[in-house]
């Protein structure tokens, strides 16, 4: 009897031991200064904020929405013209930039920014670029939209074999540094990468979290799963990549150095998922989907919009949104909740507007939380 009882006992302590080495090795992460675990219980406040529709006489069909100074820009998948621009105080139409098409000043495809814009005593300028012409060029968006035309004044540009270095997004740093993700099909895919114009060097990050046997699966199922939202801060070169599957938000740095990662779940961690389990035959993604639909930064916050889940029954349908609120120091600051299923957000620090759209209801909505902004700060 006592001997059956030590047995069992021995047993025990090893299930135990087993147990905890896998629980050390799965959240390995969690005790890294650079990561914090962030969930909806760790926001101070939570908040639902009243919500406005604007633009309704438009018929533009709105996608996305960014704030530039003093310009609310919306972008759009149909039309002659990709991107709309109004006042963000009068809402005034100011006119439409970027004429749809194939001719030598035309563009073929609809997201040709990720916000990024400078402002200068001579007016505001943005940034756009063309992954299949290879080009990032700077508009002089005031001298457009006063000069009335749909076709761009460009100022600046930089020429970006797409051979040498593909992208999907990309960004100016300097005039000896452009920072991007990967193209779509990109073998050896990496997180974020640096392209220098003038003499061609490139530098290029680790793709995080990892995946056992990654190797296995094709660059577009990679890419699938690797899909991010990707942003700059206003003034500081610093990134923001909120990721579409994995729950995790990474802010980086010029240098490719990961600065702070907010995680949220579990699917964040390295190795969580075994890519030789991933069927690319299938809907392999409907069950693993736990991250962001896009982001929107401003000079002390990041705002982080909430993808839809794929709910287990109908009973857990929620047709509403959350944005998570965080500094860029990755502490949390506020959780909003929305009615509507949003699809991309904008923020306008100076007015205190969040602006988003709800694409399959064809609505732009603007919310003032101009007064929650300024207890943020005290």
């Amino acid at each position: 009897m006592m001997t059956g009882t030590i047995t069992n006992s021995i047993r025990l302590m090893a299930a135990f031991l087993l147990f905890m080495a896998c629980h050390e090795k799965r959240h390995h992460l969690v005790d890294d200064p650079l990561v914090l675990r962030i969930g909806h219980p760790d926001f101070p406040s939570k908040v639902k904020p009243e919500k406005e529709e604007i633009l309704q006489e438009d018929f533009f069909h709105h996608h996305k929405v960014y704030v530039l100074d003093t310009v609310l820009l919306t972008t759009s998948n149909v039309g002659d013209y990709h991107f709309h621009a109004y006042h963000t105080k009068t809402l005034k139409y100011l006119g439409s930039l970027g004429v749809r098409g194939e001719g030598p000043d035309e563009w073929t495809m609809p997201h040709t920014t990720d916000g990024q814009y400078d402002v200068t005593e001579s007016g505001i300028s943005l940034w756009i670029f063309d992954f299949l012409r290879g080009h990032l060029s700077k508009v002089d968006l005031s001298k457009s939209l006063q000069a009335g035309t749909p076709y761009p004044v460009i100022t600046k540009s930089f020429q970006v074999n797409g051979r040498d270095f593909p992208f999907f997004r990309l960004f100016y740093v300097n005039d000896e540094k452009l920072i991007a993700d990967c193209w779509i099909a990109e073998q050896n895919r990496v997180r974020i990468k640096s392209y220098n114009p003038k003499n061609g060097e490139i530098e290029k990050s680790e793709l995080f979290p990892s995946m056992n046997n990654i190797q296995v699966l094709p660059a577009e199922i990679v890419n699938s799963l690797y899909t991010t939202s990707f942003t700059k801060h206003p003034s500081k070169n610093l990134f923001v990549q909120a990721m579409a599957t994995f729950n995790r938000i990474d802010i980086i740095n010029e240098n490719l150095i990961l600065q702070k990662s907010i995680v949220d779940g579990e699917n964040w961690q390295d190795d969580y998922y075994d890519a030789k389990d991933i069927d690319p035959s299938t809907n392999f993604l409907a069950d693993k989907i736990d991250g962001y639909n896009g982001t929107a930064v401003t000079q002390d916050y990041i705002f982080a919009l909430e993808m839809k889940k794929k709910p287990s029954s109908e009973a857990e349908v929620n047709p509403g949104s959350f944005v998570r609120v965080y500094d860029w120091e990755g502490r949390p600051i506020c959780l909003l909740q929305f009615d509507n299923n949003l699809n991309a957000i904008g923020m306008d620090e100076r007015e205190g507007y969040l602006y988003a759209t709800d694409y399959a209801n064809e609505m732009v909505l603007r919310y003032n939380i101009k007064d929650m902004m300024s207890k943020w700060k005290n």
